[in-house]
């Protein structure tokens, strides 16, 4: 009897139990709320272990890449460059070149100071002119022309007309202390707006090209029985009057007798002189007119007032072969032809040294 008792009060605890496990746990949720909080506060504490571990990581590692950056910049090898350093490795905005000749190149230039000709060169200026110096030495009938470039605003030197021919010449005795002849350098200058600048300096102030030589003028032949009677001093005196300028020639109105003056006396006598002293020289004789009649009608004029000079040189001793006969008619106006007086002037032959 007692045994039966005491299974029923187990068996009254275990409904007890498990009666208020259900209700608590099942019916309110209290015990799902408790591990739900303790598996949260678990993966929070988790995650927030992470997100340290990751910063103290990326600390560490900044840290080591700012230790490592300090150490190579002590060693000089990463240290940021310069405005300077970074300029001084740009490249001449303006390579040193030779137009017509594609073998002679720098990627330099020659550098002069903003109002000066003093030539900073580069260090491969030797090949360079070497390059140019062969070239001209096989084609003797080339030369290299120089161009030097100035600004308007630029001082002019004291015995050069420019600075840009100062900054030529002086390139030119570059070349000659290289071995290029003097002879075969042509010197030029023009006007420029600006420059291209270079290491504080301008670049480009100085052109190269490759061009012709002008052909050498053949020696004038003399007649050696004048030369016995003239001096080469009277001869030389003689060719400066009458090549200085032309000489006009007019004639009486209404008439082709021409007006001879003391000093047109005195130049035809010279005139005379120099053409037997030289017999391969000649002289052009052009006619011209106003502009009264039609342009055909005043050529033909022209000419025969031409013709009349020569045969009026022709008999002072001028040798006809001397004398070549143009006319350009009323096309050359000297003066005004709206007036007498103008056209008078225009009325004339015209004598000039070929």
């Amino acid at each position: 009897m007692r045994g039966i008792l005491f299974f029923l009060i187990l068996l009254l605890l275990g409904w007890y139990v498990g009666s208020t496990y259900w209700y608590v746990c099942e019916i309110k949720g209290h015990c799902t709320e408790k591990v739900a909080a303790v598996d949260s506060n678990k993966k929070v504490t988790s995650k927030t272990d992470n997100q340290a571990n990751k910063a103290t990581a990326q600390t560490k590692e900044n840290t080591a890449a700012l230790n490592s950056n300090n150490k190579k910049t002590s060693t000089g090898t990463t240290t940021p460059a310069s405005n300077k350093e970074v300029e001084s490795n740009k490249p001449n905005p303006v390579p040193l070149t030779v137009s017509g000749l594609n073998s002679a190149r720098s990627s330099n230039n020659i550098l002069f100071t903003e109002k000066g000709f003093e030539a900073e060169y580069p260090t491969d200026i030797n090949n360079f002119s070497n390059q140019i110096k062969n070239y001209l030495n096989r084609n003797p009938q080339k030369s290299i022309e120089l161009t030097g470039f100035y600004r308007n605003t630029d001082p002019r030197p004291a015995t050069l007309p420019d600075l840009g021919y100062a900054r030529a010449e002086e390139v030119k005795k570059k070349l000659v202390a290289s071995g290029i002849r003097a002879n075969q350098i042509v010197t030029s200058s023009k006007m420029t707006s600006s420059f291209k600048n270079y290491k504080d300096k301008i670049t480009g102030a100085v052109t190269f090209k490759i061009g012709n030589l002008a052909p050498e003028k053949p020696k004038e032949t003399v007649n050696e029985e004048v030369a016995k009677t003239v001096s080469k001093e009277q001869i030389t005196k003689i060719e400066k009057s009458v090549t200085a300028k032309s000489r006009n020639v007019y004639f009486k109105t209404g008439s082709s007798q021409i007006i001879e003056t003391d000093e047109l006396k005195s130049y035809f006598k010279e005139l005379k002189t120099y053409l037997a002293y030289y017999p391969s020289k000649k002289i052009r004789v052009t006619g011209h007119t106003d502009n009264t009649g039609g342009p055909i009608k005043n050529r033909e004029l022209g000419k025969q007032r031409a013709e009349l000079i020569k045969n009026y040189l022709a008999k002072a001793g001028i040798k006809s072969s001397q004398i070549v006969v143009d006319s350009k008619g009323q096309n050359s106006p000297i003066a005004d032809n709206a007036t007498a007086e103008g056209r008078q002037k225009n009325r004339r032959v015209e004598i000039n040294i070929n």
